[in-house]
């Protein structure tokens, strides 16, 4: 076996490779990935538009042009993750965010 083969580098490539390919996941964007609150809002609020989209329709209209910072808030209350982003790992993930004005919008 090449030398070059058991690098880290090229085991992380595989899983990646694999994942995408066979595991039904979907690569990160740099471009659209938030560093400083630790988040790709907009690819997770498009995995929640094509898997609940009328939960998602019903939270836009309920939220309207704050939809997208009210999910983010509701994200971290779920998460438990303090705003800003202060901590490397997430401790705790819960099953679903549920809009916190309890208005029957809840995403899971």
């Amino acid at each position: 076996m090449i030398e070059n083969d058991l690098k880290e580098k090229n085991f992380e490539s595989a899983i990646e490779q694999w994942l995408v390919n066979e595991g039904g996941y979907v690569k990160g964007n740099q471009a659209t990935y938030d560093k400083e609150r630790a988040i790709d809002l907009p690819t997770l609020i498009r995995f929640i538009d094509q898997t609940q989209h009328k939960k998602w329709e019903l939270f836009c209209r309920k939220h309207g042009a704050n939809a997208e910072s009210r999910l983010y808030n509701d994200f971290q209350d779920a998460t438990g993750v303090p705003v800003p982003f202060e901590c490397k790992f997430a401790c705790k993930v819960k099953k679903s965010i549920t809009d916190s004005n309890k208005y029957g919008c809840q995403f899971s």
